[in-house]
């Protein structure tokens, strides 16, 4: 029984990293995607599917740059904690560590990709 629970966390944990993975590639879907889950679990109106992405839309921009502003930050902090840890271990307790500290770190989402740039608009093609 325990490990049908530990093998169901773990599947459960993968869909999960799979989906915010999903996410993490087309940024610019994130909330039609999650408008679409929205709207089959909590019955929404057409007209609240509307509303909710585009507050969605304009809220995850956003997320988005409050991300982009405080990577750096983030990023700096991870590096000074695996640092000052590793200078006080030995040559095995470093290795080890240095392991744990990069498994960790893969949970950490991702930076977020560039901004796709605009479609390119062809002026001597016709829409349709």
């Amino acid at each position: 029984m325990l490990s049908g629970i530990v093998i169901g966390a773990a599947g459960g944990f993968f869909i999960d990293k799979m989906r915010r993975d999903k996410f993490m590639q087309h940024p610019e879907r994130m909330p039609q995607l999650i408008t679409e889950r929205l709207k089959s679990e909590l019955n929404l109106s057409p007209e609240q599917v509307q509303q909710v992405e585009k507050i969605l839309t304009n809220r995850l921009k956003v997320l988005r740059e409050i991300q982009e502003e405080s990577r750096p930050r983030l990023d700096k902090e991870l590096d000074l904690l695996r640092d000052e840890v590793v200078q006080l271990l030995d040559e095995n307790q470093s290795k080890e560590w240095l392991e744990r500290f990069s498994k960790m770190r893969h949970f950490l989402p991702p930076p977020p990709p560039p901004p796709l740039p605009p479609p390119h608009h062809h002026p001597f093609r016709e829409a349709g």
